[in-house]
């Protein structure tokens, strides 16, 4: 998640005149299993804390859901200022194991960010 938050800081402060100076220093942001595109593991931790008992489902849980609003609009105004950044996606190639079960946590294809002129991406073992 931290790499969306990262995202949206710097929509953010490229939009601000007081930020754009801080905004033009950062030349290049490095994604390590971003959901951009969301993950199938929201629903299940969502799902968890109902379960539980002992807390609802959080919003910003089901915004990194599968192709939510929330991150298609991140990613959509992202890429109106990403072209002058090196971006750097790394994805899982090993499942987490969840007790009983192993998983992706991030996808590959939600990790990668996809057609942008700078972006290189790289399989973490």
């Amino acid at each position: 998640m931290g790499g969306l938050v990262i995202k949206k800081a710097y929509i953010l402060a490229r939009q601000d005149l007081n930020n754009q100076g801080f905004a033009r220093r950062i030349k290049t942001i490095f994604f390590l299993a971003t959901p951009h595109r969301g993950s199938d593991s929201a629903q299940l931790l969502n799902n968890l804390l109902r379960a539980s008992g002992t807390f609802s489902g959080r919003q910003y849980i089901t915004d990194l859901e599968k192709n939510s609003v929330t991150t298609q609009v991140i990613n959509d105004e992202f890429r109106n200022y990403a072209d002058e950044l090196g971006l750097w996606s790394f994805y899982e190639t090993l499942k987490t194991s969840l007790g009983i079960s192993s998983a992706m946590i991030v996808e590959r294809d939600s990790a990668i960010l996809g057609k942008y002129p700078c972006a290189r991406t790289i399989a973490c073992h």
